[in-house]
């Protein structure tokens, strides 16, 4: 069997993935929102579910990654737009999902702390902190860019804080 590639799931899933990061990029999270919607509608479960054993775990690995990679720009466009409340059980989901990406664990503290609820950011980042202890000093590294910013939002005082914390909307 042979289709043209504009009908592969995964072809149509790069180019609204491409537009959606371009549109991010270029500062219209709306734009973004929906191609990387219309990106992720065309997943349905994990990659290459089911066919385990046949030499495609790396290739399921980096479509796996490409899923989470179109996810987050989404959760990331969300966030420009205010929508930190609606994104906060997504997020939470993903930390148990993906424990060790940095990125996803920074979304989640910044949405909660948007949403007013310090107390369950304060919670996350003892979670962060916690498994950072757990992986060792290289992982540390990598989880860096999530501690720095939770760092200056666990501060006991907000006075002086960076916009970067304020809702998009302020």
């Amino acid at each position: 069997l042979t289709a043209p590639a504009s009908h592969s799931d995964l072809t149509r899933f790069k180019a609204s993935r491409d537009a959606g990061v371009r549109e991010l990029g270029r500062g219209h999270p709306t734009e973004a929102a929906s191609h990387l919607g219309v990106a992720l509608a065309q997943w349905s479960g994990r990659a290459l579910e089911g066919v385990a054993g046949l030499g495609l775990d790396d290739l399921a690995t980096a479509l796996e990654d490409d899923r989470l990679d179109a996810l987050e720009a989404r959760l990331e466009a969300d966030l420009r737009l205010g929508n930190h409340a609606a994104v906060v059980g997504e997020l939470a989901a993903l930390v148990h999902e993906v424990p060790l990406r940095e990125s996803i664990w920074a979304k989640q503290m910044l949405a909660l702390y948007r949403c007013g609820r310090q107390a369950e950011a304060l919670e996350a980042y003892a979670r962060l902190r916690a498994a950072e202890e757990l992986t060792g000093a290289e992982r540390a590294a990598q989880l860096e860019p999530a501690l720095a910013f939770y760092r200056v939002v666990g501060a006991t005082s907000y006075v002086g804080r960076g916009e970067a914390l304020l809702p998009a909307s302020a």
